[in-house]
């Protein structure tokens, strides 16, 4: 999330925060204005300001290039919280691969449509000159 917001962190209940390279240093709850989040980074040293954006925060802390900083997918796959996690991982695989799962149907129903495509040529034609436009508009030649 660039610019980071904490009231656009706040509208979420669960977070997956990513390191640069991709890399989980945190995956759960966030919590009442982000306090479990916090709360976690804090465990291993962080500590926030009373003042200071959660979410400015926790980017500055997860990219922080300092000599000082850690290795939070490390403190990450090290922590109860992952262990926790990987413990329910294979309850969640076997309940998967235990149902059959059918998504797409033995015998096609009358409402798939024989076409190829979801909308005609004309449609498209429509949208994508339409959108051109309003980019044309908005950004110059």
């Amino acid at each position: 999330m660039h610019p980071p917001s904490g009231v656009i962190l706040d509208m979420f209940d669960h977070v997956l925060l990513l390191a640069p390279g991709g890399r989980t240093v945190y995956f759960g709850d966030t919590g009442e204005k982000s306090s479990e989040v916090v709360e976690n980074f804090g465990c291993y040293g962080a500590i926030i300001g009373s003042s200071i954006n959660p979410a400015e925060f926790i980017l500055s802390t997860v990219t922080s290039t300092n000599e000082s900083s850690l290795d939070w997918p490390t403190i990450w796959r090290d922590s109860p919280e992952y262990q926790a996690l990987e413990a329910t991982n294979p309850q969640l695989k076997s309940t998967i691969t235990s149902r059959e799962i059918n998504l797409i149907p033995s015998q096609p129903s009358e409402s798939f449509s024989q076409t190829r495509y979801a909308l005609s040529l004309w449609v498209q034609t429509i949208t994508v000159t339409k959108r051109n436009w309003v980019s044309v508009w908005r950004d110059g030649m």
